[in-house]
């Protein structure tokens, strides 16, 4: 007769079982060894797939490091006009808003955020006839030429004050172009300044010789 289980032809009750065993067997053999492959295969692309991601980002950063160092070499080989240039984004005209106090304001755009920024300009009175103004500029702005004939023509940089750490952008470039100028910045972010531009003096030791007094509010740590 005809198995009802397996529709093989049975010969005897003992011989069917033991063909339905072997091939409960073979089967569950197959299952786990395409389970076992495709978990080894699927932890094997895991595994190319993070070695890859990880290649890539490595590269991307020794890239990204290569570029930076080839720009700021291409940077030291411009002239000191061609560096002020490229620090040049759109500005306002200066405004005066009191007896000898200017301001202009400036745009900023990195890793594509954008904004408005300003600068302060105090013009501090010469000690001597022959002397002219003094200008004390606060959180400094790169202007055209147009907007830096009309700075020079109230006085002489003296002071770049960088007020913090994340108002340092133009520093550098002001300091190369009026050397005379003293940069200053508070005591507290003094280090993260000097990665920029080299600072003379902590703005307290020197902001009084103008007449800026340096106030320190309570409860907060930098001016």
């Amino acid at each position: 007769g005809i198995c009802c289980d397996c529709g093989v032809e049975r010969v005897s009750a003992c011989e069917c079982a033991r063909v339905c065993e072997c091939v409960c067997v073979c089967v569950c053999v197959s299952f786990l060894w395409i389970v076992c492959t495709s978990s080894f295969i699927h932890t094997m692309v895991r595994w190319n797939l993070v070695l890859g991601i990880g290649v890539l980002s490595g590269g991307a950063l020794i890239w990204r490091s290569w570029q930076e160092s080839r720009q700021a070499q291409m940077v030291e080989l411009l002239s000191p006009e061609e560096r002020w240039n490229r620090h040049v984004s759109p500005h306002s005209s200066l405004t005066r808003l009191h007896d000898g106090l200017y301001t202009v304001q400036g745009t900023f755009d990195m890793a594509g955020v954008s904004g408005p920024r300003n600068m302060t300009v105090v013009v501090c009175p010469p000690k001597l006839p022959q002397q002219r103004p003094q200008l004390v500029l606060h959180s400094v702005v790169a202007l055209d030429e147009g907007g830096m004939e009309q700075l020079q023509r109230l006085g002489d940089p003296a002071v770049i004050i960088v007020p913090n750490e994340f108002h340092r952008m133009d520093a550098l470039v002001y300091k190369e172009r009026f050397p005379q100028g003293k940069g200053v910045c508070p005591s507290i972010c003094r280090e993260q300044v000097e990665q920029v531009v080299s600072v003379d003096a902590n703005d307290d030791d020197i902001l009084p010789q103008f007449g800026v007094d340096v106030l320190r509010p309570p409860g907060i740590s930098a001016t």
